[in-house]
């Protein structure tokens, strides 16, 4: 920052110091549908991703940006997010689809959410527990 010539330092803790609580997982346990749990973290910054009930908690108010990718067992799949359980928006209970075990689908959106929110992957049928991940981070 400059004032009348002269370089100022700013401290990064005034824009939040750089933590993205950013966090990437892939692979079941085995097939599965309903919420879809990933065991298997790649890197989880904050902490936030649990992998025993798939759930990814925001730790603070923010917009996020979360990602997946699956692929239905052989069957059609509609894939959607879910917030506290519920799918968001006006997209009733999908966000995508898989088509019958041939083509995977993926779904990215970002979310305003509260601290204590959570955020996990919801499948109407059956998908493949590898060919799989989630993702996501806090923007600001």
């Amino acid at each position: 920052i400059s004032d009348a010539g002269t370089l100022k330092r700013l401290d990064a803790s005034l824009i939040g110091g750089g933590v993205s609580n950013a966090f990437m997982t892939e692979g079941l346990a085995s097939n599965a549908s309903g919420t879809i749990v990933f065991n298997n973290e790649l890197f989880d910054d904050g902490g936030n991703y649990n992998t025993s009930n798939g759930r990814y908690t925001a730790p603070s108010n923010g917009k996020y940006i979360f990602f997946f990718k699956v692929l239905g067992a052989g069957v059609a799949a509609e894939i959607a997010f879910q917030i506290n359980g519920s799918t968001p928006g006006g997209q009733a209970n999908a966000w995508g689809y898989t088509s019958g075990g041939t083509s995977p689908d993926g779904v990215t959106a970002i979310f305003d959410l509260t601290a204590s929110q959570y955020v996990t992957v919801f499948t109407s049928n059956t998908v493949y527990a590898n060919y799989n991940f989630f993702g996501g981070a806090k923007l600001y």
